[in-house]
């Protein structure tokens, strides 16, 4: 099943990210991650799981910063 791949994948993964800047911003999910994650339980659709994954951890870091906005 594609979605329970997803979010296997995504559950394995989602702590490892890319921050940027001296207050460590969240920017991006690591690739590889995905990658070594997919190849792991030999998921065979990896272009869209890869996809899907990358999509759903932007959507959650979209609203996790819609729900704490940066502090001026």
């Amino acid at each position: 099943m594609e979605n329970d791949d997803v979010l296997k994948v995504y559950n394995i993964v989602s702590g490892q990210v890319i921050t940027a800047g001296m207050d460590g911003t969240v920017i991006d999910i690591k690739h590889s991650a995905i990658l070594q994650a997919i190849d792991l339980y030999e998921i065979e659709n990896k272009r869209k799981v890869f996809e899907r994954v990358t999509w759903l951890f932007h959507e959650v870091l979209k609203i996790q910063r819609e729900n704490n906005p940066p502090k001026t």
